[in-house]
């Protein structure tokens, strides 16, 4: 998955800058470009209006965002 790829790079690059990312298998990987796509697909997927799907991406940033950082050692 592209998603995969771009993460563990990203992570790698943030390591390499003195960053302290969280080591993750593969699987794990996969589990969070996974849980992170699909939740921003959802919106089409439901067919959400504009509204709903503004809260819900603001929902998105509240709930995804401070353990990205975490996993990526922001």
């Amino acid at each position: 998955m592209k998603e995969e790829i771009s993460s563990k790079e990203f992570a790698a690059s943030r390591q390499k800058a003195g960053g302290n990312p969280i080591p993750m298998t593969d699987e794990q990987w996969h589990l969070v470009a996974t849980l992170y796509v699909r939740a921003l697909t959802e919106i089409i997927r439901h067919d959400m209006p504009r509204e709903k799907a503004e809260k819900h991406i603001a929902f998105i940033k509240e709930f995804l965002y401070p353990g990205m950082k975490k996993l990526y050692g922001l």
